[in-house]
């Protein structure tokens, strides 16, 4: 299989912003004190105030100062220091090009075990950039770093594997890493274990598994585009469909819920809501979690079947009890509002917080709805800010117009017209009904408050 080394695997070469630990916005106190202690000699003052020279963070942008203060960290030892100087070499940076030095500082960082240099050494090694070629020590130093979970790593590790080079070709291994690496979101990853699948390549043929993987490349390469417009690319072959439905017939719980998502979608179906939920049905009675919420979410809105918010709340609660996200987020709605379970805030509650540390959005947004409304909690604006904040963070659009909300009607923070008009706008710009008026209130009064100033 063709190594699919491109533009993705080069973020880590090309960016030099990882193993960052400053912040954004610095002020110029920060600065200041950032400064005098890097003069001092501090290494992580060193490194930082290179970091910030590199990005512009509270500096103008000047990338000879950043090498400068990386050196001066690098030279005392500082992993994270050495493997942004490499990349500076490596790409030519702030100091001329010199990929035979960039090799020397990722060895330095990439003995302290930095995974990001672990990698980039690798990659030099396999390619014969600063280094000899040597497709043996390139296999070595991807281990290390596929070992300390770095999805790049582990996904050139499966292809040293598939290919056979720079170790014995062993295409169980090879499926291995590409499936640690196609977890994590590697796209390029999730479209060679699709192929190993489909031809039965280190693991046993399977349609399904094929179509599953190429259906999450497909959703991974193209994040918030809607379904429907990832159909035209997503038109499987006959010899696909039929020997996923062949499998799911079988009663594999898998092809069943892939069968069922394909005539969800329309991904080389044409869309079926019955068909989707009877398979979904097959898939959730099988244990299946991800089934389960299905079809939770389809006797939630009526879909391909009668709604039934009783049937909805045992089938969330089925794929909820199994730590299911969505699933929980889902649960404490229905208590909140007494939709298919007695009304019980506190069991709300409960459900909202366990999707809440798996980083679920929504359960974000609905803590702060409960802390705002004092729900199941003492009633607490600045905790529901937080949570709104951390929703936003995430690009729930409802969480911005509630902090345009927040910020207008000082609730939990300072009155701040400014603020308010920032997270309405962004509210605005992602469609949401109401911020077009919310924002033009806000902007009229700063604008009054402008020229009353200027009078």
């Amino acid at each position: 299989m063709k190594r699919f080394i491109i533009n993705c695997l080069m973020i880590l070469l090309v960016s030099l912003v990882s193993n960052s630990v400053a912040a954004q916005g610095r002020d110029e106190s920060e600065i200041k004190n950032l400064s005098e202690a890097a003069q001092a000699g501090d290494a992580d003052a060193q490194y930082e105030l290179g970091w910030c020279y590199e990005n512009g963070d509270g500096v103008t942008w000047d990338y000879e100062q950043a090498a400068m203060w990386y050196r001066k960290a690098a030279d005392q030892g500082h992993a994270a220091a050495q493997y942004n100087l490499g990349c500076l070499y490596y790409n030519g940076t702030g100091v001329p090009q010199d990929w035979t030095q960039a090799v020397e500082w990722y060895i330095k960082a990439a003995e302290q075990g930095d995974s990001d240099a672990q990698f980039n050494l690798g990659f030099c090694y396999d390619d014969g950039e600063g280094v000899a070629q040597d497709k043996t020590k390139a296999v070595e130093w991807y281990r290390k770093a596929a070992d300390q979970g770095h999805a790049e790593a582990q996904y050139c590790l499966a292809c040293s594997y598939y290919d056979g080079e720079g170790v014995a070709q062993d295409k169980a291994q090879a499926v291995k890493w590409y499936l640690e690496a196609a977890r994590q979101g590697d796209a390029d990853a999730q479209h060679d274990l699709s192929l190993c699948y489909y031809n039965g390549e280190g693991v046993p043929q399977s349609y399904a598994r094929y179509v599953k993987w190429q259906i999450t490349e497909a959703e991974c390469r193209n994040i918030g585009v809607p379904s429907f417009m990832l159909t035209p690319f997503l038109h499987f072959e006959a010899e696909a469909i039929d020997g996923m439905r062949r499998e799911a017939e079988q009663g594999d719980d898998e092809a069943q819920l892939y069968l069922a998502y394909c005539y969800s979608r329309g991904y080389g179906l044409e869309i079926d809501d019955q068909q989707a939920f009877n398979w979904y049905f097959k898939s959730a009675e099988q244990g299946n979690v991800q089934a389960q919420y299905n079809v939770g979410c389809f006797y939630d809105d009526g879909i391909g079947v009668r709604q039934d918010y009783v049937e909805a709340a045992r089938w969330y609660g089925l794929a909820a009890e199994q730590g299911e996200g969505r699933a929980q987020n889902n649960l404490g709605q229905l208590y909140k509002y007494g939709t298919g379970v007695q009304q019980d805030y506190a069991e709300a509650i409960k459900w909202y917080r366990k999707a809440a540390e798996q980083k679920i959005p929504e359960a974000y947004y609905n803590l702060g709805e409960c802390c705002r409304e004092g729900l199941g909690v003492p009633q607490d604006y600045l905790v529901a800010v937080a949570w709104y904040m951390d929703a936003a963070d995430q690009g729930l659009v409802d969480a911005e117009y509630r902090l345009g909300q927040c910020y207008e009607n000082g609730w939990g923070v300072e009155q701040d017209y400014m603020e308010a008009s920032f997270w309405y706008t962004c509210a605005f710009e992602r469609g949401y009904p109401d911020a077009e008026e919310s924002l033009q209130r806000v902007d009229s009064i700063i604008a009054a408050s402008h020229e009353e100033r200027d009078r």
